[in-house]
């Protein structure tokens, strides 16, 4: 159970926060590891199963994008392709109904866009400059929503997207928000 909440301000600034709660059938612990991560010149945050951020974070090597190449081709094609290979490899992903199917979604923010990566390795990219993945998505969604119009630091709005999904979701404190600055490679 877990909310992924990101957020792109009007300089193309990515900030992306998570929750940092584990839960099994009937408890819950808090992770020492964020759901959150900064690798390379991206930024990263998974909902699911734990193991799926871990290959992503730990073992997965991002590989280069060809220059000429737009981001969107590049993400569902050479990007997906690898990780698709990387989670049948270390024997993560299975097949269902001759689709390649990982337990989980993730969120990443690339070249100041933030894409939405569902558990059939499809990628989402919005009209909005926000997205949510995981359990309390909805409530965050409707969270960013509401403050659209607001004049309001970009932390504070994932900060705020989170505590509603923590409200109303099974999703609970502490929360890690990260910040990949517009230019790749400074990041907070």
């Amino acid at each position: 159970m877990t909310c992924i909440a990101s957020y792109r301000d009007s300089f193309g600034n990515i900030f992306m926060g998570g929750d940092s709660i584990a839960f099994n059938e009937y408890t819950y612990i808090t992770l020492n590891v964020p759901k959150v991560f900064i690798k390379s010149n991206m930024i990263f945050g998974f909902a699911g199963w734990l193991r799926m951020g871990q290959i992503l974070q730990y073992d997965f090597d991002i590989p280069s994008h060809p220059q000429g190449m737009d981001d969107y081709t590049y993400l569902v094609s050479i990007f997906i392709d690898k990780l698709m290979s990387r989670y049948e490899d270390k024997k993560y992903a299975h097949v269902l109904d001759n689709a390649i199917i990982v337990p989980g979604t993730f969120l990443v923010g690339y070249n100041q866009k933030i894409y939405k990566i569902e558990d059939n390795f499809q990628i989402l990219e919005t009209n909005r400059n926000y997205e949510a993945a995981g359990c309390g998505e909805d409530f965050a969604l409707g969270a960013f929503w509401s403050m659209e119009k607001k004049n309001m630091n970009p932390i504070k709005r994932v900060e705020k997207a989170l505590q509603c999904a923590s409200e109303f979701s099974l999703v609970k404190k502490p929360f890690v928000i990260l910040k990949l600055h517009y230019e790749s490679g400074l990041n907070e």
